[in-house]
């Protein structure tokens, strides 16, 4: 009964997620809790319920419900010891990806504003030439 309320909670995800036949990463992965929620109601042995507290924890972890994860699984942290070690690499990882893409949009403004600027000296706009460099310099501060 276990195993079919977890498939039914990946059903649920999947079911939520869209209507796209490709299964997309930032779906619905909150959707099937309910299901995980009487999954751990129903188990009886430590290791199911272990089972079923990874696979709330997971699905918290992949929101960047960091906290919640850990809670999640405070009660089975014999079972999984590694946990807290997992979730804080994990959140290590999304934090330093997160910067990564901020600093790559950023950089990515900046060339397309210099280009601009470059269009707009070789017009003889200086006015909108200043504009530019205004914004490029108010990046390049922060």
């Amino acid at each position: 009964r276990v195993n079919w309320l977890i498939a039914r909670a990946m059903a649920e995800e999947i079911r939520r997620g869209g209507s796209s036949h490709i299964r997309r990463a930032d779906g619905d992965l909150l959707a099937g809790m309910e299901w995980l929620d009487e999954a751990a109601l129903t188990a009886v042995e430590p290791t199911t319920k272990a089972r079923i507290a990874t696979e709330r924890a997971a699905r918290l972890a992949t929101k960047h419900k960091w906290e919640l994860s850990l809670e999640a699984m405070q009660p089975y942290a014999a079972s999984v010891p590694d946990w807290p070690e997992r979730i804080d690499k994990l959140q290590k990882v999304v934090e330093r990806r997160v910067r990564q893409q901020a600093a790559r949009s950023r950089n990515d403004l900046i060339r397309q504003l210099q280009d601009r600027k470059a269009a707009a000296d070789s017009r003889g706009d200086s006015a909108r030439s200043q504009e530019f460099q205004a914004a490029i310099d108010q990046l390049l501060e922060n």
